[in-house]
């Protein structure tokens, strides 16, 4: 099969102006979560279905990082904490094999 080659074009810099008004960033960073942080209240837990601890354990930590405060004094304190527990899927009464909760 035969390739072809593409020109490239290079860009054309045409200068810096103030004469177009910057539009309203309305775009969201990174696709939203599929578990509801906010909602989950201290001492209760997210049930989830065929997941480990270990499979989620960059997703706790994300969201850890992203409920942390730093005071003035540049301290880190956790406005929310969460942790994963495995469960038994025959024994937990949803069924879950992992467990997301609340400490903070």
């Amino acid at each position: 099969m035969a390739e072809t080659k593409k020109t490239r074009i290079a860009p054309v810099i045409i200068g810096i102006s103030e004469a177009v008004a910057m539009p309203e960033n309305r775009s969201v960073r990174g696709p939203k979560s599929s578990y509801d942080w906010n909602g989950l209240e201290i001492g209760k837990s997210i049930a989830i279905a065929n997941k480990t601890k270990k499979q989620l354990a960059s997703v706790i930590t994300n969201a850890n990082k992203r409920f942390s405060v730093k005071d003035a004094a540049g301290n880190v304190t956790a406005a929310k904490r969460f942790f994963t527990v495995d469960c038994n899927p025959n024994k937990d009464p949803d069924g879950a094999s992992v467990r997301i909760f609340r400490e903070i």
